[in-house]
């Protein structure tokens, strides 16, 4: 095993009753050495979470304990992986690249969710939805790990699972004036397309109570796929926010990242979905 200190981040929307909950853990994170296994113990005991692959490839359990929430999640893969790029590395930086691959659609059942966020505790029972995982990994040179100024791209990303069985990946990641593209469709039938040139444009802004101000719409077109598409946050206040502390010092870490809602068109048909959206970048 492999124990090295981490950072675990938790969000939550409430998206019929316009809420938002996220929160920062900081702890420990421990490696099962050649397994796809990862448990978390948070500095003050509180939170556990253990995440391993089950008896078959490309499904796993999820078993999370705190006093916010409590739940024991099966997820399994219903596509082969999509690998970023065609060979699942991708540029991220100036020389820098990050191994990735995507499982983009998976089944999700837990028997219960209890929820103690505000005050009122809750459990939702029979949960069984559809969900979405990345796997990203590369090495950070120590003087960035050691600078909290260092490293610091603004991106924005993007999941997306529309309802005619294609699910696709997008991100913009500018950095030290270099923007850095990639669009990935994984088909209904498993095959996988990529292309870095696409156009992502803004069409509209939420504007945080610090003044940061976040894209809320995109407009997604590109020729690859006769794409078209809407993308809009589910709530406008998605913004993690939370204090981390990294060598000694004392950060105030905020991104946003939540629910979005798809619309418009592929290879000319209409086209709805739900996705996620992770932005740092700021207007």
């Amino acid at each position: 095993t492999n124990t090295k200190p981490g950072l675990l981040v938790i969000g939550l929307t409430d998206v019929n009753n316009n809420l938002f909950w996220s929160k920062i853990y900081q702890g420990n994170i421990t490696a099962l050495q050649g397994k796809v296994g990862l448990s978390f113990v948070d500095d003050a005991s509180t939170m556990t979470v253990s995440w391993k692959q089950a008896s078959q490839p490309f499904a796993y359990a999820l078993i999370i304990n705190s006093p916010e929430i409590k739940t024991s999640l099966t997820a399994k893969s219903q596509k082969y992986p999509l690998a970023e790029g065609g060979s699942g590395l991708v540029p991220i930086g100036s020389g820098l690249n990050s191994y990735y691959y995507s499982l983009t659609r998976m089944s999700a059942t837990a028997p219960s969710v209890a929820l103690n966020l505000y005050g009122s505790p809750y459990t939702h029972t029979g949960i069984n939805g559809s969900a979405w995982l990345d796997h990203q990994w590369f090495n950070v040179p120590l003087a960035a790990i050691q600078s909290s100024q260092t490293l610091k791209p603004q991106h924005e990303w993007f999941s997306i699972q529309l309802n005619d069985g294609t699910d696709i990946i997008a991100w913009k990641i500018l950095s030290s004036g270099t923007t850095y593209s990639y669009l990935g469709f994984l088909k209904s039938t498993g095959s996988q397309v990529n292309t870095t040139i696409f156009n992502l444009s803004p069409l509209s802004y939420w504007t945080a109570s610090s003044g940061k101000k976040y894209a809320s719409s995109w407009r997604l077109t590109s020729s690859t796929g006769n794409l078209d598409l809407t993308i809009k946050t589910t709530v406008a206040n998605q913004q993690v926010r939370g204090p981390i502390k990294i060598n000694g010092q004392n950060i105030d870490s905020t991104f946003y990242e939540g629910g979005t809602l798809v619309k418009g068109t592929s290879n000319g048909r209409s086209v709805t979905g739900s996705g996620y959206a992770e932005l740092s970048k700021t207007y």
